[in-house]
């Protein structure tokens, strides 16, 4: 890539003086040499300085048998800069018994102290999606 079309600032963001284009993607390798990338630095939430995934959580969420989607965002937090806070799709509108506590215990059990679900749980409809499907995680902080 040589730049953005026409915005000679936003290319100085992210192709630095050696070249390398910093995409914004967090991605690891393994020992067969396969790339994968499995979030964007931008979406990281930065609890007390350390970074969390949104999509670790995510992962965690999903794996409960009640809920069909899951999405993870950080918001404002006086004590901790940024806490995570969970918005999740039931797999059913009715379950009975259904309690948002148990399922932050299920996932604050799965994770370290600091990737706890501090900032909730909120039960919709369906995730806000982009025109070309992909979650629209600042819509999240609108709801």
């Amino acid at each position: 890539m040589k730049g953005y079309l026409n915005d000679v600032e936003e290319t100085k963001k992210v192709i630095d003086s050696n070249k390398w284009l910093h995409t914004g993607d967090v991605m690891y390798f393994d020992s067969n040499n396969f790339y994968f990338v499995v979030d964007r630095k931008k979406d990281l939430i930065k609890v007390n300085g350390m970074q969390v995934s949104p999509t670790e959580l995510e992962d965690i969420l999903k794996c409960h048998k009640n809920i069909r989607d899951a999405a993870v965002v950080g918001i404002p937090d006086k004590d901790h800069g940024q806490v995570p806070k969970a918005f999740v799709v039931l797999m059913n509108d009715e379950i009975p018994n259904f309690q948002p506590a148990d399922l932050i215990k299920y996932v604050n059990d799965r994770v370290a102290p600091y990737k706890q679900l501090r900032g909730g749980i909120q039960i919709i409809r369906e995730l806000p999606k982009t025109p070309n499907g992909k979650l629209a995680r600042k819509d999240l902080l609108n709801i």
